[in-house]
């Protein structure tokens, strides 16, 4: 409600002011009166409430003393009266325009016969007009809680997106850390889910079973739940992010080895923490795991006697990945299969073969390990040629032929070293055999080796030296003479109707 009047009627109050030789009071003056009538009331009040309705106080001898003056100062008087006037015409406007609305709304009927229909919709209910207050108390508190998850939620949105570049820049798991902020949700979830089911059920139960049902015992049993869960979280999270992170700043020869040890160190972390927030949450709720842990002891010794195979397979695991033996991504030969190795557990070793083939070997079943491709690797060649050739001819094109690969950029950073020929190695039946090989980096040896393969086939076609194949020569024997007996060869050509 406004206490002034409109813009036109101020300016025409100017006017009026004007030509009556009056000045027209600022709105400023008059908040200014009104605050200080009611903070002047307040403190009458507070005064009658000190010393009872009998009791007088003496006026101050200083603020009767300036009365006193104005009064008998003539101009003083007469500025005081215009003020008075001027805030008794003031008045009447507010309590005119305050009418005016009154009268216009009917603020206080209107009000009255709402409040009249809601309680007797309540009535018709068999409702109460408390029941109904905390109804919509009930309520009220129920959106609240809702506005605050789905604020959490929010949030945790945010955060997650931060964390994705956090985590990028850290080189660690696009999720990582992600599981405390999923517990904290959680967290909310059940908490405001606790406390909306009690206030539904204080509407709906009696007193007596309430006191039966402690909001406080089980909002302590739920935040002692995840504050163990998320200690736990915190050490499995923060533990996988220093693992990432030392990852992402070795090279890729030791980034092998760690991808190994990674996914074991996992494994056994990740069964301590179960372990051991198992027995924390049975020891927070009261329970004693003392008997626990001495019947875990007797199991293991059990289980350590009936698994000999399952301890076996764990044992040689362990030393095999402890010594270095093999890493994921090598090519290796145990148990007489051969493949590449794509996953390693503390109990088995899993192999994909050339032709896609999954090989799950346990290391129980691993006596020798054949890693081909450690460090670095050779492709070995045993080239036949006839025995009409010239062998040393033949040794200067294959080192020819090496020298031009370690010149060509597609292939020369992937070979370490020069052709090495070990010379002729045997004589075959039908070749003389001539050992070589090339050294190269792991992995890169059958490339190299097909490569290899193909221009040794192109510079011997182009110099016509024979790469020999089997041959079988008919031999008819030879006459007391010495000649060789002639032999009879008859071609028989039948004719299309013959049989």
């Amino acid at each position: 409600m406004r206490f002034a009047p409109a813009d036109g009627a101020n300016r025409g109050n100017e006017r009026t002011a004007h030509k009556s030789g009056d000045i027209a009071m600022p709105k400023w003056i008059l908040l200014v009166a009104t605050l200080s009538f009611m903070i002047g009331t307040t403190a009458s009040a507070q005064i009658l409430s000190a010393t009872g309705e009998n009791g007088q106080n003496p006026p101050d001898s200083e603020a009767v003393q300036t009365l006193i003056d104005t009064l008998e100062d003539q101009d003083r008087r007469q500025e005081l009266i215009r003020q008075l006037k001027l805030m008794v015409d003031q008045n009447q406007k507010v309590d005119s325009e305050t009418m005016l609305l009154d009268e216009l709304f009917d603020i206080d009927a209107s009000s009255a016969m709402f409040t009249d229909n809601i309680t007797g919709q309540l009535k018709t209910l068999n409702i109460s007009t408390s029941s109904a207050w905390n109804i919509l108390v009930l309520l009220f508190v129920l959106v609240i809680f809702a506005l605050i998850y789905l604020i959490n939620r929010w949030l945790i949105k945010l955060a997650k997106r931060h964390l994705r570049t956090v985590n990028l820049r850290l080189s660690l798991a696009e999720k990582r850390l992600h599981l405390l902020l999923t517990l904290e949700s959680y967290l909310v979830l059940v908490v405001t889910s606790c406390i909306g089911f009690y206030l539904i059920a204080q509407l709906v139960l009696s007193s007596q079973t309430m006191q039966a049902l402690p909001l406080s015992s089980l909002l302590e049993a739920v935040f002692t739940l995840f504050i163990v869960l998320f200690v736990f979280a915190l050490i499995w999270e923060g533990s996988n992010a220093v693992l990432e992170a030392a990852i992402g700043r070795r090279n890729l020869a030791d980034n092998a080895r760690i991808q190994t040890l990674l996914p074991i160190i996992r494994n056994i972390l990740l069964f301590t923490l179960t372990i051991l927030v198992v027995l924390v949450l049975l020891s927070e709720f009261g329970i004693d795991i003392m008997p626990l842990l001495a019947g875990a002891g007797v199991v293991g010794i059990a289980i350590g006697f009936g698994a000999q195979t399952l301890v076996k397979d764990f044992l040689t695991g362990f030393m095999i990945i402890f010594e270095n033996l093999l890493k994921i991504g090598d090519i290796v030969n145990v148990a007489d299969r051969t493949g590449i190795v794509e996953a390693i557990s503390i109990r088995k070793i899993q192999l994909r073969n050339l032709d896609g083939t999954v090989h799950t070997v346990p290391f129980g079943e691993i006596t020798i390990v054949d890693n081909l491709t450690r460090d670095f690797s050779f492709y070995l060649m045993d080239i036949g040629i006839a025995y009409r050739e010239d062998v040393d001819q033949v040794m200067d094109l294959l080192r020819e032929i090496g020298e031009d690969m370690r010149n060509d950029p597609d292939f020369g950073d992937d070979i370490l070293e020069d052709l090495q020929i070990f010379g002729v190695d045997q004589f075959a039946d039908s070749a003389v055999i001539i050992k070589a090989r090339i050294k190269t980096r792991p992995m890169e040896q059958w490339r190299i080796g097909r490569e290899f393969n193909r221009r040794m086939k192109h510079c011997f076609d182009s110099h016509g030296i024979e790469i020999p194949f089997p041959h079988q020569t008919i031999y008819f024997g030879e006459e007391k003479g010495g000649g060789a007996p002639p032999a009879y060869v008859q071609i028989n050509d039948k004719g299309a109707g013959d049989t």
